[in-house]
């Protein structure tokens, strides 16, 4: 049993609030604290030892406050929000199996978690072509709304596919300097050329969700993806009185899809030399509170590994 545990936190992303000291023994947690859980089903396609399966999270879900089920994706053609596998999500019914958790853990919130760089990320761009225009973010709102209501899903949790930072380049030792002082800043036109329109619209999106989902008694959160600059598409203090809460993935900043030739630290708590400055926990969290989002709204996401040989 105690592999099982491993694995299975292995699997579950955990974000952890800041606790509340008043507890009791039927209550571990205060309402005004939140343990966080990530779900994502790829791992129900590995196979052999690495496969997931849903009777893994039971341990683990004693824990946690709130469960985010990882991933729906976006309808290229219609901007709606659609299942990322139909076969599993619905055919096979996984959404409801996950839902119907509640029962066994009645306090528990489960959400459904949009993009998270699962959905297509060769061609995120959709992403972007959403928040352009009233009607597609229109229908993205009635179809999330749709999604979340008909599985049982208590709200839904926005992980959108910003363009992400350009990845650190290796140079030689000769020209490592000079490439240091030459990057240290780099244009947000160079990330994305309209990032101050995607910005006002993307908080234009969350408010009309909020504006929605309130009164359907639906949550509605925002995960912060790894290598995303939220100064260019995050307008906190719009942002946060919309969301019930924020997760800040402040992990896989290095990976070794992203950074094929130079392995590091890949979630530091805070900066290292000759890295960005903003690649690390703290910049990450510093930087939501001095914008504004009241702390008790940031949960800190942090990566879990299993225990080798177990």
């Amino acid at each position: 049993m105690i592999g099982k545990v491993i694995v299975a936190i292995a699997f579950v992303a955990i974000a952890a609030a800041q606790y509340n000291t008043q507890t009791s023994p039927n209550n571990p947690y205060s309402t005004s604290s939140k343990i966080v859980c990530y779900y994502d089903t790829k791992g129900n396609f590995r196979s052999g030892d690495a496969k997931f399966e849903e009777v893994y999270l039971t341990e683990p879900l004693q824990f946690c406050t709130h469960l985010i089920y990882g991933f729906a994706g976006i309808n290229p053609t219609t901007y709606k929000a659609i299942p990322l596998s139909e076969q599993f999500d619905v055919i096979q019914n996984h959404y409801r199996d996950i839902t119907n958790l509640k029962r066994r853990y009645p306090g528990l919130k489960v959400l459904l978690s949009i993009g998270g760089q699962r959905d297509d990320p060769e061609h995120s761009e959709k992403y972007l072509k959403l928040l352009e225009a009233v009607d597609t973010r229109l229908a993205f709102i009635d179809s999330a709304e749709t999604l979340a209501a008909s599985y049982g899903f208590d709200g839904i949790d926005l992980a959108w596919q910003f363009p992400p930072n350009k990845p650190k380049k290796i140079h030689s030792t000769l020209s490592g300097f000079w490439s240091k002082i030459k990057h240290t800043f780099v244009s947000p036109s160079e990330i994305d050329p309209k990032h101050a329109e995607h910005m006002e619209q993307f908080t234009a999106l969350v408010r009309d969700l909020k504006s929605r989902f309130a009164h359907k008694g639906l949550l509605l959160s925002m995960s912060v993806l790894p290598n995303v600059n939220s100064t260019i598409f995050h307008d906190v203090p719009k942002l946060a009185p919309n969301l019930d809460f924020v997760n800040l993935w402040a992990f896989d900043y290095y990976t070794p899809q992203r950074n094929p030739k130079e392995a590091d630290y890949t979630s530091p708590l805070h900066e290292l030399i000759d890295r960005k400055f903003d690649e690390n926990a703290n910049a990450l969290v510093q930087h939501w509170i001095h914008k504004g989002c009241p702390n008790n709204k940031i949960i800190l996401g942090i990566p879990t590994l299993p225990e080798h040989g177990k």
